[in-house]
């Protein structure tokens, strides 16, 4: 089990597909060979809520399975949401079109 949020944990049982998901990305408009530790910036369009304009970790991601888990992310069934965290430890789960992936700078 791990801490999800602000205190409430999820069992461990929501993380299954999150491995296969790894290696197979299907998402809209963020890069598809996102990984654990990924640096990403929220969009200055996301709600207040995300933090808009922070960067954060990319630390899981798991598939939309059913409509009310769709209803609750505002999404479709079968689209993928990331579970991003934030510098001091707060974390969140949404879907790809909030986030932009945060390319490294090449080594001088």
């Amino acid at each position: 089990m791990f801490v999800w949020g602000r205190g409430m944990a999820r069992p461990w049982r929501d993380q299954r597909g999150w491995d296969t998901l790894a290696s197979n990305l299907r998402v809209g408009g963020f890069v598809e060979t996102a990984t654990w530790g990924d640096t990403v910036i929220i969009s200055n369009l996301a709600p207040e809520s995300f933090r808009p304009g922070s960067y954060a970790s990319v630390c899981g991601m798991r598939q939309v399975e059913t409509a009310v888990q769709a209803s609750e992310h505002g999404c479709t069934v079968g689209e993928t949401l990331y579970l991003v965290e934030f510098g001091d430890g707060w974390s969140v789960e949404l879907t790809g079109n909030w986030i932009d992936r945060v390319e490294e700078s090449p080594a001088e």
